[in-house]
């Protein structure tokens, strides 16, 4: 009982645990957790938004990454103990088959551990579990077992059936499959069975379940993935004009100002506002307001160079922030203005003003706030203010 004791707390250091920037992500998701304590994130991404470009690792990926190491290990475990009670129920049988199940099963869980712990993209992590589940088909299909074939088909099968939900693609899939079927029935010809075709029929109906539970992954996982894009564009989109919001903004900027700071680049921002804006909601209505910051936006978005971060700032104001010296703001109201106009919105009901102001600075996260600052500064100076006519 003490070995056995002392053995499974030594096999338990394989298994794969948590790290402890896991756990305490996860206990800052909790009602009342404190989050990740500073200077101690959860790795690179840890603050970005969820579903950002570039942000964090995709979600097959991570899948992948957490789903393979564990079931590694849960199959090593299982072998060394089934392995380990078949040698305690028959002690006067051959110990060969027993004593490299055993073996096999802790090379798996060295396997997860290493799996666990190294950077392996999705495609050598498939690969390192296809090449598992084939080790221990060929295990269980080799003369070792043939004084249990019946219960080693048996687990054969289930192999077949449950190793695909591990996996998020269906190329490695079929390839192990067809390989595991085919080990079905080999093994049921070479140890003698009654009706070998019977076995390759349920081995083909073994691989159909796999295949539709592999379907219920792969497709469980494309919808969240369209969750996910979908929240992100809520988040970051703002529904009226289509342009970023305030919040979208302020989650690219970081990675902007690193952008332009790599590239030698100069931050330049313009504001852009309509500071009649609740006048004419007041006198006409929220439509007609609703009307004219849409076509501002357009305005603006039409103004602007392409690969410029364009968002509705406030309510009645926009903000662009894209690369290169200070813009002529002048020149640049004078843009909105014929785009605006352009549109054919009907703005005589109030005479709508639009003012614009821009500035421009050295790259950096700290800098661009006062960027901002200073473009609103200039917008607000009263000498790029134009009337936009109906």
């Amino acid at each position: 009982f003490n070995t056995i004791i002392y053995v499974g707390l030594t096999l338990s250091k394989l298994a794969v645990w948590p790290r402890q920037a896991r756990l305490r992500a996860i206990a800052g998701r909790l009602p009342g957790g404190s989050g990740p304590s500073p200077g101690r994130g959860a790795g690179p991404g840890a603050n970005a938004a969820p579903g950002e470009p570039g942000g964090g690792r995709d979600l097959r990926e991570s899948l992948i990454a957490r789903d393979v190491p564990v079931a590694m290990a849960w199959m090593g475990g299982l072998l060394v103990a089934l392995n380990a009670l078949l040698f305690i129920i028959e002690p006067g049988g051959d110990p060969a088959p027993h004593i490299a199940g055993v073996a096999l099963g802790v090379v798996f869980l060295g396997a997860a551990q290493a799996l666990a712990r190294a950077r392996i993209g999705p495609r050598g992590l498939s690969a390192s579990w296809c090449i598992a589940v084939l080790a221990l088909s060929a295990y269980l299909a080799s003369p070792l077992t043939d004084e249990h074939s019946t219960l080693a088909l048996g687990f054969m099968l289930v192999i077949l059936t449950a190793f695909g939900f591990a996996l998020v693609s269906w190329r490695p899939f079929i390839v192990t499959g067809v390989l595991i079927a085919g080990g079905v029935a080999y093994a049921s010809i070479a140890s003698g069975q009654t009706e070998p075709l019977g076995w390759v029929l349920i081995a083909l109906a073994a691989f159909g379940v796999g295949a539709l539970t592999l379907r219920a992954r792969v497709t469980s996982i494309a919808a969240l993935e369209e969750a996910e894009r979908l929240s992100y564009r809520l988040a970051t989109t703002d529904p009226l004009t289509g342009l970023l919001s305030r919040s979208g903004m302020e989650s690219m900027l970081p990675r902007f100002a690193a952008t332009a700071e790599r590239a030698g680049e100069s931050i330049c921002a313009l504001y852009a506002a309509v500071p009649d804006l609740d006048r004419a909601i007041a006198e006409y209505g929220r439509d007609y307001g609703d009307a004219v910051t849409v076509a501002v936006a357009n305005g603006v978005r039409d103004a602007v160079r392409e690969g410029d971060l364009v968002a509705r700032w406030t309510d009645d104001a926009f903000l662009v922030v894209g690369f290169g010296l200070k813009p002529d703001s002048g020149m640049l109201r004078r843009r909105i203005q014929a785009q605006v106009t352009a549109q054919g919105i009907d703005l005589g009901k109030w005479p709508i003003t639009v003012m614009a102001g821009a500035a421009a600075g050295p790259a950096g996260a700290r800098e661009i706030p006062v960027l901002i600052a200073t473009a609103r500064e200039d917008a607000a100076g009263g000498g790029n203010r134009a009337v936009v006519p109906a």
